[in-house]
């Protein structure tokens, strides 16, 4: 992508140098992003046709950077799914973290799932703020020598 803006003449080589011109409001900075966008749109829908999910969650540090990206991928995705009906239309929206905070979430996962901490309540946001400790709700399966055997 920084590439394809330093073809069409912007100079651009980090994505500090990226959020400068974006802020500029480019135009040819900002037709690179939509052509980004509209790539990134036609394969969310591709994968759509078969997932059909409900929202799609574009993430990485660049959705904050050029969110005009989250923008295109979202409309090439509607023109995508346009013929297709549907009662609700699928939400695409900008991640809420950042690139650090995967790596965060695998550890709070990998604590989660812990046999040390079965059974411990879960904390409560002190500031006030959303909680995401508490959203990784789904099943674990019991390791494959604590599942009991079936006969064949």
């Amino acid at each position: 992508m920084l590439a394809a803006c330093r073809a069409q003449g912007a100079e651009v080589s980090t994505l500090d140098d990226l959020a400068a011109v974006v802020a500029t409001s480019d135009p040819v900075v900002e037709g690179v992003l939509r052509e980004v966008g509209a790539a990134v749109g036609r394969v969310l829908g591709m994968a759509a046709l078969t997932l059909d999910p409900d929202e799609i969650v574009i993430g990485g540090e660049i959705v904050h950077v050029a969110p005009v990206i989250v923008e295109q991928a979202a409309a090439t995705l509607r023109y995508e799914l346009h013929p297709l009906p549907t009662e609700e239309p699928v939400v695409v929206r900008a991640g809420r973290l950042r690139d650090t905070d995967g790596a965060l979430g695998a550890l709070a996962a990998a604590f989660h799932l812990s046999p040390l901490l079965v059974g411990y309540p879960q904390p409560e946001a002190a500031d006030g703020r959303e909680d995401l400790r508490g959203t990784l709700r789904t099943p674990i399966p019991a390791p494959l020598h604590a599942r009991p055997r079936r006969a064949l």
